[in-house]
């Protein structure tokens, strides 16, 4: 209707007013959006990063200590060896991608 700096002085039954309407400049809402867009985006990210180091870190150390656990423990007979064997090979394993992951993300 109006654009720019605008002044109207009246309306249209056409009574005259003592004040004047002055109309703001058209500001692009696209912008502000897209302003908006990437702090969403950077909070989400920064969330999403904490969120796995918690993760990664809770997770490690859980697998890390029945790792350690394993290794204290002796098992009796040739089965529960092998089994052993494999649960700390298992548990190393764990331990170490999870270690290595927050590592990289950190």
């Amino acid at each position: 209707m109006y654009s720019g700096s605008q002044e109207r002085t009246g309306c249209s039954s056409g009574r005259k007013y003592d004040t004047l309407y002055k109309v703001q400049p058209k500001v692009d809402s696209s912008q502000i959006t897209a302003e908006f867009g990437h702090e969403v985006e950077a909070e989400r990210q920064q969330l999403l990063r904490r969120r796995f180091l918690w993760y990664t870190g809770t997770v490690a150390t859980f697998t890390s200590i029945g790792f350690l656990i394993g290794l204290l423990v002796d098992s009796s007979g040739k089965t529960g060896r092998i089994f052993h064997v494999l649960g700390l090979m298992l548990a190393g394993t764990s331990s170490a991608l999870f270690i290595g992951s927050f590592v990289y993300v950190y």
